[in-house]
């Protein structure tokens, strides 16, 4: 119960938060997240949930972990911005755009990113190379970036020219190839199948049930356009 002259604080619209709030769980079940391999490091947060709910998670567990959180949303001309800013204080909470971080280069050991990239990526094959280079920039030499949900760019039956997703895995695929030509390991993994249904949402269909694994050689790869 409020006390007498107290405000309620600002809070963003539930609608909202039912859209995009992340349980910590599903960070841990899609991402397929080790706390003993993020313990001490620097992670980002890419795309993050309004409630922030992997920063805290790892917190409440004592991990350890120095998580940023990047959100467009955070940003104070957005609607729920500064309400949501108000909800962060005490975290990392940073605006921004995947395309165009607000970071130094090789600040991040991880970089995860659930239901943000590429899937809110614009439709545009530069869009997809900046994103991702923004990415390698921000990876520490040896650093990793997680990602769901991905379809399997690589699978020869995904090579339909008439399906409509066609050309969001092509830029995906164009993207990822730049990392491979410097030096990147580029895995496509499955989720299982009970956490996809768990925490999937719309993503449950057996196409979708995948992670992508970047992980950054610990020295420079070629350069950019290189080829193999």
């Amino acid at each position: 119960m409020m006390r007498e002259g107290e405000k309620t604080p600002p809070q963003p619209h539930k609608e909202m938060y039912a859209t995009s709030s992340r349980p910590y769980e599903a960070y841990e079940a899609l991402l397929g997240i080790d706390e003993d391999e993020v313990r001490g490091k620097d992670v980002l947060d890419l795309g993050s949930g309004d409630e922030l709910q992997f920063a805290r998670g790892l917190r409440e567990r004592g991990v350890g972990t120095r998580v940023v959180s990047l959100n467009p949303q955070f940003a104070e001309k957005e609607k729920w911005g500064p309400a949501l800013r108000e909800a962060a204080r005490g975290e990392r909470a940073v605006a921004g755009i995947a395309r165009a971080q607000p970071f130094r280069d090789e600040s991040f050991d991880r970089v995860y990113s659930l239901y943000a990239i590429p899937t809110w990526l614009p439709n545009e094959p530069t869009e997809y190379a900046r994103a991702f280079r923004e990415i390698d920039r921000i990876l520490r030499p040896g650093g990793e970036a997680v990602l769901f949900p991905v379809d399997d760019f690589a699978a020869k039956e995904n090579q339909d020219a008439h399906d409509a997703l066609a050309a969001r895995r092509a830029m995906l695929r164009d993207a990822v190839l730049e990392l491979e030509k410097r030096g990147y390991a580029v895995s496509v993994e499955p989720v299982g199948a009970e956490e996809s249904r768990r925490y999937g949402g719309l993503y449950t269909g057996e196409r979708w049930m995948k992670r992508l694994r970047l992980k950054k050689p610990i020295r420079g790869g070629n350069e950019y356009g290189a080829s193999f």
